[in-house]
C-alpha cells in the first residue's frame, strides 16, 4: 500500500462535542443577509499558510485550496441538516436534491470566526461557525502562539437548537468524487455506504494532493447526494439542550510555494518546520483544539469590549481577513524565514508604501515586520541599470536616479510567485523619496513597538544612507524634495502623485528625519572601554584587525547625525508654517507653477501615522501641528463627497484606507474624531471583491484593486479608542486576554 504523501493536502473534519455558542462574536457587527441578491465574498485564510475556506455567496459556494485565494478552486460546501420536517442547508452550496435553503440566513464576520445562522420551517435554529484561529505572538521564538496563528487548520462548529424536541442528521460534504486513500486517481464510490469515519478527495494544487473528511469519534456515516460526498452524524436537540459539533478542516503542503530569482532558492511554507506531514497537523489540531478556540475567542474581545461604530467593527473584521489572505510565511533551503505580503490582485510582494498601513498588524506579530525590514534592505537601488524591455514592450530601467542622487528602497521585492529585484513597471516604479522615508518610519515603529535596540541598531547605517539620498533630492534648499522623487503612493491625484515641493512628501520627510534623529541619539554606542580596538600588533595578514563587537564608541557620529536630521526637519517645519501664514492653509504643493498646486488635502498629515502611534516627543513636530490641524479641518470640510472624502479637494478620487489613516491622526493630534468608515462599509458590504479599497469617484462602479490588504488601517479606530501608544502594547494585549 502506498504511504500517504507528505505533500498531500487534506481536509479533515474531526467531530468533538462542546457547548454551542461557546465561541463569542460581537453581536454589534452588522450582519449580512444571505439571499439571491448577496454577492459578497469573504476571504478566509490561515496567516502566512495560505490555506483557504472562503465563502462565495454570489455563486453559492466556496473557494478552497492549499496555495491561497489566487490559486485555489471553486467548489461547494454542504453544511445541512435533515429533520422530519425537511432538509435544509446554508448558501455555501446549491441545494442538493430534496434540500432547500434555511430561512433568514445571515453572516456575521468576526475577527477569527465567520458565523452563519438560519432557521428551519419549524423554528429550529442552525448555526455554523468557521474559525480561523489567531492570537498575538511576540517573536519567532514564541512558538506556541505562532503555531496558533499559522497552523493550516480551521475549526468548524455546527449547532442545532430548538424549543421542542428535534431529531435528525447533520451533513457536511464537498461536491467532489471520493478517491482511494492508497490510489490518488481512483474513485471509491461505495465508501459512502460504509461506516468508516473518513473520506478522501482530490485537490487542485498538484496531482498528488488530496482532501480528507474524517471524524474524531465513531458514529459518522458516509453519504452521497447530488454530487456531494461527505459525512453525516445523527443528533437530538430538545428544549434547552443544544447539539454541537466541532470539526477540523486542515491541510499540509510541502511543495514549492514561491521561487527567489535573486538567490535561486525555492521557498516552502514555514509551517513545514513544525509539521512534517498531515498526521502532524491533525495531531496538533486535535490536541490543541480547546486552547486554540479559547485564545481565538479572547482575541474577539478586541471588538466585543469596544464601543467603536458597528461599521468600523465590520471593516476591522473583513480587512483583517484580507491581510491574512495576502500573507506568505515561508522558509528557504538555508532555513531562513521569509514573510511577504501580496498587494491584492496587483501581486506585488511586500510593497513598502502598502506596508505603511498593513504593518499596523506588527502589533500582533512584530516578527513579520522584522523579516520585511531585512528583505527591503536587501532590495536597494544603487545605480541605474538598463534592462531592455519588459513584458509590456516598454523600456525598463531599474534604479532610475540612484546614480545621480543616491540609493533608494525599491517599491517591492517581486511579483508573486517570484522574488526579483523589482516589479515589472516600465519606469521603476520610482518612489525614491517616499519609500526611503517609509522604511525609516517602519523601522521606528518596530523599535517603539518591541524595544528591540540591538536589531534596530543594525539598520541605522542603512537609514543614514537612505535619508542622505532624500536630502540630495532637495536641490533648491527648501527642505522638500523637488528632483528625482518619481511618484507617490497617491497615483489617483496628480498633485499628490508627482508635483515638486509636494507637501504630503515633505511632511513624511520631516517625520522620517525626526524618527532617525531620535534613533541615532538614543541608540548611540557610548562605551568608553579601552578595549575598543584589537591590538594591531597581534594581527597577521590583516586577520583579526578591527574591533570587538559592541565596543566601538560612535556617540559623536550619532550626535552629528542627530543634529543633521533635526536641522532638516526644522527646515521643513519652518517652510510649512511660512506657507500657512501666507495662504491661511498649507496647499498640496508649494510649487505654484504646478497645475492644481493650491488644492487642499486631508492626507498631508499622512506622515504622522507612526509618530502618533509611537508617541513621538518632538518640539519640532509640535511646532507645526497647529498649522497642519487647521489645514486638515479646512480640507475635511471641502473634500467630503457623497461617496467618501476626496484625497485632494480638486480631484475626484477617494482612497478608503488612506483616509482612515487621517481619521486616526486627526484624533491623536488635531482634536477631530472623524470616521470615514461608513463610506468604506457601504462600498464593501456586498462586494464580490471584498476588501476593495475604493479609489473611486462619483459614478464609479468598480476598481481593479480587489482583495486589497490595506484596509487594516481601520484597526486605528480601536487604537484611538484605547489611547494606544507603542509603549503600551503589552497593556493593550492584556485587554484581549
Amino acid at each position: 500500500m502506498r504511504k500517504f504523501s507528505i505533500t498531500a493536502i487534506a481536509v479533515v473534519i474531526i467531530q468533538m462535542t462542546i457547548a454551542a455558542g461557546s465561541f463569542p462574536v460581537d453581536p454589534q457587527i452588522p450582519a449580512t443577509p444571505l439571499n439571491d441578491q448577496t454577492v459578497l465574498t469573504v476571504l478566509n485564510s490561515r496567516l502566512g499558510s495560505r490555506f483557504t475556506l472562503s465563502p462565495v455567496f454570489r455563486d453559492n459556494g466556496i473557494h478552497t485550496g492549499a496555495l491561497g485565494y489566487d490559486e485555489d478552486e471553486f467548489s461547494e460546501l454542504l453544511i445541512g441538516i435533515e429533520t422530519a420536517t425537511g432538509n435544509y442547508c446554508f448558501r455555501t452550496c446549491s441545494p442538493p436534491r430534496g434540500y432547500k435553503y434555511l430561512k433568514n440566513q445571515q453572516m456575521i464576520p468576526g475577527l477569527t470566526c465567520i458565523v452563519l445562522t438560519g432557521e428551519t420551517d419549524d423554528g429550529s435554529k442552525v448555526t455554523a461557525q468557521i474559525v480561523s484561529p489567531f492570537t498575538p505572538s511576540a517573536s519567532l521564538s514564541d512558538t506556541v502562539n505562532i503555531k496558533v496563528q499559522i497552523s493550516p487548520a480551521f475549526y468548524l462548529i455546527t449547532s442545532v437548537s430548538s424549543s421542542k424536541p428535534v431529531r435528525g442528521k447533520i451533513r457536511t460534504g464537498i461536491k467532489k468524487l471520493l478517491t482511494m486513500p492508497d490510489n490518488l486517481l481512483g474513485a471509491k464510490f461505495w465508501m459512502y455506504e460504509s461506516s468508516t469515519d473518513v473520506a478522501y478527495f482530490r485537490d487542485n494544487s498538484s496531482v498528488d494532493n488530496k482532501l480528507v473528511l474524517a471524524g474524531l469519534r465513531n458514529g459518522h456515516k458516509h453519504f452521497w447526494i447530488s454530487g456531494f460526498n461527505g459525512l453525516e452524524k445523527e443528533f437530538t436537540s430538545a428544549g434547552k439542550n443544544i447539539f454541537s459539533d466541532t470539526l477540523i478542516y486542515a491541510t499540509h503542503y510541502a511543495g514549492q510555494v514561491m521561487y527567489d530569482n535573486k538567490y535561486n532558492l525555492a521557498l516552502q511554507f514555514y509551517y513545514t518546520r513544525y509539521w512534517k506531514s498531515l498526521k502532524d497537523v491533525l495531531q496538533y489540531a486535535r490536541q490543541n483544539a480547546v486552547i486554540n478556540l479559547d485564545r481565538s475567542g479572547k482575541f474577539e474581545n478586541l471588538l466585543t469590549r469596544s464601543k467603536i461604530l458597528p461599521e468600523e467593527k465590520w471593516l476591522v473584521s473583513l480587512s483583517f481577513r484580507s491581510d491574512m489572505a495576502n500573507a506568505f510565511f515561508l522558509t528557504d533551503a538555508k532555513h531562513q524565514p521569509r514573510f511577504y505580503l501580496a498587494e491584492g490582485r496587483f501581486r506585488h510582494l511586500s510593497t513598502v508604501d502598502v506596508a505603511y498601513e498593513t504593518e499596523l498588524m506588527a502589533l500582533f506579530a512584530p516578527w513579520r515586520l522584522q523579516l520585511q525590514l531585512d528583505q527591503w534592505s536587501d532590495y536597494v537601488a544603487r545605480k541605474e541599470v538598463d534592462r531592455g524591455t519588459n513584458s509590456y514592450g516598454k523600456p525598463h530601467k531599474e534604479g532610475m536616479t540612484a546614480s545621480e542622487y543616491g540609493p533608494f528602497i525599491y517599491h517591492d521585492v517581486g511579483d508573486q510567485p517570484f522574488l526579483s529585484i523589482t516589479s515589472d513597471y516600465w519606469f521603476g516604479p520610482h518612489m525614491a523619496v517616499e519609500e526611503n522615508c517609509n522604511f525609516t518610519l517602519l523601522l521606528y515603529w518596530y523599535w517603539k513597538l518591541t524595544g528591540d535596540d540591538a536589531y534596530t541598531k543594525t539598520h541605522l547605517g542603512m537609514v543614514d544612507i537612505l535619508l542622505y539620498s532624500v536630502m540630495n533630492r532637495d536641490t533648491d534648499g527648501s527642505g522638500i524634495a523637488d528632483k528625482g522623487m518619481g511618484w507617490s503612493t497617491f497615483d489617483n491625484a496628480d498633485v499628490l502623485k508627482r508635483s515638486p515641493e509636494n507637501v504630503f512628501i515633505g511632511v513624511k520627510q520631516m517625520t522620517a528625519y525626526l524618527a532617525a534623529a531620535e534613533m541615532f541619539a538614543v541608540l548611540a554606542n557610548k562605551n568608553k572601554s579601552e578595549q575598543e580596538l584589537i591590538d594591531i600588533k597581534n594581527a597577521q595578514d590583516g586577520k583579526d584587525m578591527g574591533y570587538e563587537t559592541g565596543c566601538i564608541n560612535n556617540e559623536s557620529l550619532r550626535l552629528r547625525q542627530h543634529a543633521k536630521y533635526t536641522a532638516e526637519a526644522q527646515k521643513i517645519a519652518h517652510l510649512l508654517n511660512t506657507a500657512f501664514k501666507r495662504y491661511g492653509y498649507i496647499p498640496c504643493s508649494l510649487d505654484t507653477t504646478f497645475p492644481g498646486w493650491d488644492q487642499q488635502s486631508v492626507t498631508l498629515c499622512d506622515g504622522l501615522w507612526f509618530t502618533a502611534l509611537a508617541d513621538m516627543k518632538s518640539d519640532v513636530l509640535q511646532s507645526v501641528i497647529p498649522a497642519l490641524a487647521e489645514t486638515y479641518k479646512k480640507a475635511l470640510k471641502i473634500s467630503t463627497a457623497p461617496y467618501g472624502i476626496k484625497i485632494s479637494s480638486g480631484e475626484g478620487g477617494t482612497w478608503f484606507s488612506k483616509i482612515m489613516v487621517t481619521d486616526v491622526i486627526g484624533s491623536y493630534y488635531f482634536g477631530v474624531n472623524n470616521s470615514s468608515a461608513g463610506y468604506a462599509y457601504r462600498w464593501n458590504k456586498n462586494h464580490y471583491y471584498c476588501y476593495n479599497d475604493g479609489i473611486k469617484s462619483d459614478g464609479a462602479t468598480s476598481w481593479i484593486g480587489y482583495w486589497y490588504p490595506r484596509g487594516v488601517s481601520s484597526f486605528g479606530y480601536l487604537l484611538r479608542e484605547n489611547k494606544f501608544t507603542a509603549g503600551r502594547r503589552n497593556e493593550f494585549l492584556n485587554f484581549i486576554r
